[in-house]
């Protein structure tokens, strides 16, 4: 294994291995160093027959029924100070609203119909560390060290007094990291962790909402799920990295998936099959997340003030529903690593509906609740290339020391296409 992965990959003494998600596509011989138990003759050769592999995996179930995951939800401090930063006295009502719709996203991951079973998620706490907790301060995990970060946030969650939930997510401000100055981490949770007291948490950065996406591929992780590479192609969730029309499940995942609640079942442990707490906040189930949030808002969000959607100049024939692709006027294109929210408007009387761009039967084109970003957004960017990485990195810098502009504006004129 090379140097450059050890602290990274290395599995924990309790045997749940750690995973992480590539904010853009990761080079040809980077993996995750997981135990992959899938051998290549037990995989399906024609993709198309998913839905009828499910069925019958799933007849070896031994307990049938819905399954809900119970949700808690965790904002740190320095995400908070960013919304609160950027909205003022709307950041608590803009930051639950945020995570209501990535949440939305995710749970349609979840639904799909080749997802069986399907889980429903239930948020039963919602908890901004508008100060953040002693034993998580920043220096113990070494400002956003991922692994460091994860363990610290895990041990927390563990320590409340009263856990009535299945899972813990905490959402973070920080561009997390895994040092030596590598920060293409995205996110990170423990394998098979679901209903395990210790080990069912994930860290997602939460700054825009490429975390939708982590959040689904992290909580495929918990459930069980490894990463599709080299048994199963690239184009699904639980790739290794982000990328474009990654929003249906493979069969390995699926076989990954059912294997997890077939030993929660037989050990009696399958807290998914018992839901005894009260709702603390309702994910819309009457709503897409691209109604609520437009394209040109995602743009906005991910890549900052002045960004909006633009057709590039070799579109896929989904568009957006398959990779956003944003604008400014001065510094031209620029990809991101993911489609477009559930339900984004992709085109006359069209919207995004897993990574296809299907006809919308609606009466009504217009979001039910519109939402503007009012004040600057954050200027991250996730585009999938080396000088991408750079420009992200100095704009990483603008918080310790001063930017060299001239030296952005020749990195960002890279980026046009």
């Amino acid at each position: 294994m090379p140097d450059r992965h050890v602290g990274r990959f290395k599995r924990s003494a309790s045997g749940h291995g750690l995973h992480v998600l590539y904010k853009r596509e990761a080079p040809q011989n980077d993996f995750c160093g997981l135990d992959n138990t899938i051998s290549s003759e037990e995989l399906i050769d024609d993709e198309s027959s998913v839905n009828e592999d499910v069925f019958v995996v799933g007849q070896r179930l031994s307990q049938q029924g819905d399954l809900i995951v119970e949700l808690a939800i965790f904002v740190d401090e320095l995400l908070w100070r960013h919304f609160s930063s950027k909205y003022g006295g709307y950041a608590t009502a803009k930051l639950q609203d945020y995570a209501l719709t990535m949440l939305n996203n995710i749970q349609i991951m979840y639904r799909q119909p080749s997802a069986v079973p399907q889980l429903t998620f239930r948020v039963v706490r919602y908890e901004v560390l508008s100060t953040q907790p002693s034993a998580m301060a920043p220096h113990l995990h070494n400002y956003g060290h991922a692994q460091q970060y994860l363990d610290r946030f895990c041990r927390y969650q563990k320590a409340l007094g009263v856990r009535d939930w299945d899972h813990a997510l905490l959402l973070t401000g920080y561009d997390i990291h895994r040092g030596s100055g590598s920060r293409s981490i995205s996110g990170i949770a423990r394998l098979d962790g679901m209903c395990d007291p210790w080990n069912t948490c994930t860290l997602a950065e939460g700054l825009d909402f490429t975390s939708a996406f982590i959040g689904t591929h992290e909580l495929g992780h918990s459930v069980g799920m490894r990463h599709d590479e080299p048994y199963c192609p690239s184009r699904h969730i639980m790739s290794s990295s982000l990328g474009p029309g990654k929003v249906t499940w493979s069969t390995c995942s699926l076989r990954d998936y059912h294997a997890f609640l077939q030993r929660l079942d037989s050990r009696g442990k399958n807290c998914l099959r018992q839901s005894f707490y009260q709702e603390k906040m309702t994910i819309r189930s009457d709503v897409k997340p691209g109604q609520l949030y437009d394209a040109n808002v995602q743009c906005s969000l991910m890549h900052g003030p002045g960004y909006q959607q633009v057709t590039p100049r070799q579109d896929h024939y989904d568009g957006i529903c398959y990779m956003m692709w944003c604008g400014q006027s001065t510094f031209g294109r620029i990809i991101t690593s993911h489609p477009a929210l559930e339900g984004t408007f992709c085109g006359s009387s069209k919207w995004c509906q897993l990574g296809r761009c299907v006809p919308w039967y609606g009466g009504n084109m217009n979001p039910p609740v519109p939402v503007t970003t009012t004040l600057a957004p954050t200027t991250r960017s996730y585009a999938p290339t080396l000088y991408a990485k750079r420009v992200k990195e100095m704009e990483r810098q603008r918080f310790t020391q001063p930017i060299d502009f001239r030296r952005r504006r020749f990195y960002r004129s890279l980026l046009r296409v």
